[in-house]
């Protein structure tokens, strides 16, 4: 560490100055979300990315129906200095019946971050971020290992459990036990 880092205190950004600042217009240009009250750029948005959240919002909004919300890029504070932005967040109905104010982490079942380039911080930052907030579910679709992790069971700050999920592999979301997934509509082609 220099000399000169030790001269200055550095302000970690609150997730209400993270919003006011979101509608004041600071960040128009920029892709960014808070972790651990600071602002980390979100990497851009490559075509296989895009494609597969977006195959796996639809399956997921046919499936579910009038039992969830499925949301792809928002804001879900948690705490005072975190707001991240998972790529996919299931929601209870209740959380968009009122379009006003924010996503509260009560009302997410679970959350889902499609990872080519962002990996590594999903499955380091973010998972113990949401499993720290008691996120009941937590997938991440690793694009390049072509592998479905499916992490549930969060207890002081660590999910307890993990399934590594494949193709032709099947599984559900506690919250909709009655409904059986396909590993196939998570990943990309063969």
């Amino acid at each position: 560490m220099s000399d000169m880092a030790l001269d200055y205190k550095v302000h970690r950004i609150t997730v209400d100055e993270f919003c006011q600042m979101g509608e004041a217009g600071v960040f128009e240009d920029r892709h960014v979300e808070l972790l651990d009250g600071t602002l980390v750029d979100l990497s851009p948005v490559g075509k296989p990315h895009a494609v597969i959240a977006s195959r796996i919002g639809y399956y997921l909004a046919a499936l579910l129906g009038e039992r969830a919300e499925v949301v792809h890029g928002a804001t879900l504070p948690l705490g005072e200095y975190d707001a991240p932005e998972p790529d996919i967040a299931i929601f209870a109905p209740i959380a968009v019946a009122d379009i006003q104010g924010q996503f509260r982490r009560e009302e997410a079942y679970a959350l889902i971050e499609v990872s080519d380039t962002s990996l590594r911080k999903d499955l380091r930052t973010k998972l113990s971020l949401y499993a720290r907030y008691g996120i009941g579910e937590y997938l991440v679709v690793d694009l390049n290992g072509r592998i479905l992790r499916h992490f549930t069971h969060p207890s002081e700050g660590v999910y307890k459990s993990e399934e590594r999920l494949t193709y032709e592999d099947r599984f559900s979301l506690n919250a909709f036990s009655d409904i059986v997934l396909d590993v196939d509509s998570f990943l990309p082609p063969r």
